[in-house]
């Protein structure tokens, strides 16, 4: 039954995208559209080395050292990926913009874009690499450091080797999210500085000329593709947990250059937001009783939860059903379960628009985006959980007498349920968060808090722009608090994005 939803909303509308062959050489002569490309690989690329210059220090630096706070700061380093794209767009205009605070960069400036990359990327390297040398053997660097080995040999022979896996899968992802990014690009990058997830937005929204946007779809589906295989044949070699204890290495405050590397990602990453938040409240404070005293307001507020909540169990169900497939090692689920990081928001509503025009006000297909674009993180945390669970967990309960469903509850939910949790609520996160989905398949009626947000922002007035400014505030605060709510008893270090 998943197999045959993901065929109908996935495979079958990705099918349709294939054009003419005129089309595709109208397109391919063009010299704009490959200049469309060539900004959106570049400014992936560019993203990605920042994000490893500031984001491999810090975990260094985050896995030798422990000051008080540590644990709270690791997990405020992957808060911006809980926050929507117009949240964070808003968050670096209140910062760097011309009207924010520092206003060091200018509308439509390159660097301005790029910083919204680093933004969103920097904390999953971060993360994924702490927790890579969370795995590092003790016993070996123990060892190595018996036997006289220098610092830099145990880097390059047994540190390095053993975390270069979860690396480069880190800055794999950090490229695929940048070069994928759609409300990023639209409301930090402008026109000069479109990228092809914004030129199909404008052929199918504004122009529309679909075949071109299908074209563009291929060419960036064709990118997607090479990164994805890369991904997925690293992430065969990472493990799920934390298999070693480092309590036994000696832990020490961050010495000057700790704390530089650690101050430079909570300004790239925590200001924008800190920024945000003190000037909704001291700058217009009134601008939240005007949102309160709005209908539309409550109606956005309603229907992103409404959708969250009914898209989420879905994403549940097909993410645990693809999750036992890839356990099996069976090749279509496995596929399935990473399809869609190939598939942008933009080029999901394109295809499903090709697909089934007669469907484009329905509500049905657009919570079904939802759930294609939810469900990738519930299957990922949970095969890689299941990787880990040992076979014999659900025999061994049945020859000790238990029944088979009471063998599953008690032996094999438990392990499986922290992995569970963090997936659904970075679906959660995900779903609320929604914009190019929205954007393109949403009507006035359904309203989100993304959409009412692009809409104060179109609004002349400073008026408009505090409302919106508080709105994201509001925002920010609902997706942390469900984040925080589905995630209640899960250590972070058996966190995994």
């Amino acid at each position: 039954m998943a197999c045959l939803f993901l065929v109908g909303a996935l495979v079958w509308p990705l099918l349709h995208l294939v054009v003419d062959v005129a089309d595709v050489r109208a397109v391919l002569a063009d010299g704009y559209y490959w200049k469309r490309f060539l900004i959106t690989a570049g400014q992936g690329l560019a993203a990605t080395l920042w994000c490893a210059l500031l984001g491999l220090p810090a975990a260094w630096v985050l896995f030798q050292t422990r000051f008080p706070g540590h644990h709270w700061f690791l997990r405020l380093l992957l808060l911006p990926y809980l926050v929507p794209t117009v949240v964070g767009a808003m968050a670096i205009h209140s910062l760097i913009g011309p009207r924010g605070w520092l206003p060091l960069l200018a509308d439509e400036s390159p660097w301005l874009l790029l910083w919204g990359y680093v933004f969103y990327n920097v904390g999953i390297v971060v993360w994924m690499t702490y927790q890579a040398l969370c795995r590092v053997p003790v016993a070996a660097i123990e060892a190595a450091r018996v036997f006289g080995a220098s610092p830099v040999r145990i880097m390059t022979r047994i540190i390095w080797p053993s975390i270069a896996p979860s690396v480069w899968s880190s800055l794999l992802l950090t490229f695929l999210f940048c070069s994928t990014s759609f409300g990023v690009a639209l409301m930090l990058g402008g026109a000069r500085w479109a990228t092809l997830e914004v030129e199909i937005y404008t052929l199918t929204a504004l122009q529309l000329d679909i075949s071109s946007a299908s074209v563009l779809a291929m060419m960036q589906a064709a990118m997607c593709l090479v990164v994805v295989w890369l991904y997925v044949k690293n992430t065969s070699r990472v493990t799920a947990t934390v298999v070693v204890n480092h309590r036994t290495l000696p832990k020490k405050r961050p010495g000057v250059q700790g704390w530089v590397a650690l101050g430079l990602i909570a300004f790239v990453t925590l200001g924008p937001l800190a920024t945000l938040l003190l000037k909704s409240v001291l700058l217009d404070h009134a601008a939240y009783l005007r949102l309160f005293g709005a209908d539309e307001f409550w109606l956005a507020c309603a229907n992103s939860l409404k959708f969250t909540l009914i898209s989420l169990p879905c994403a549940l169900m097909l993410g645990w059903v693809l999750a036992a497939g890839v356990r099996r090692g069976r090749f279509v689920p496995h596929v399935l379960a990473y399809g869609p990081y190939l598939v942008s928001a933009s080029m999901l509503s394109l295809a499903l628009l090709v697909t089934y025009p007669s469907w484009a006000a329905s509500l049905l297909m657009l919570l079904g985006s939802y759930v294609l674009l939810a469900y990738p993180f519930i299957a990922r945390n949970m095969s890689l959980a299941w990787r880990n669970l040992s076979p014999n967990v659900f025999e061994a309960a049945q020859v000790l007498g238990a029944p088979p469903v009471r063998a599953w509850i008690r032996a094999v939910l438990p392990a499986l349920r922290p992995a569970m949790q963090t997936g659904m609520a970075f679906a959660a996160a995900t779903a609320l968060g929604e914009f190019a989905v929205t954007l393109f398949l949403s009507r006035p009626e359904w309203m989100t808090l993304t959409t009412l947000i692009y809409q104060r922002l179109g609004h002349p007035g400073m008026s408009s722009f505090a409302e919106a400014q508080a709105a994201a505030v509001l925002l920010l605060l609902l997706s942390s608090l469900v984040f925080g709510l589905l995630t209640w008893g899960v250590h972070a270090s058996r966190s995994s994005r």
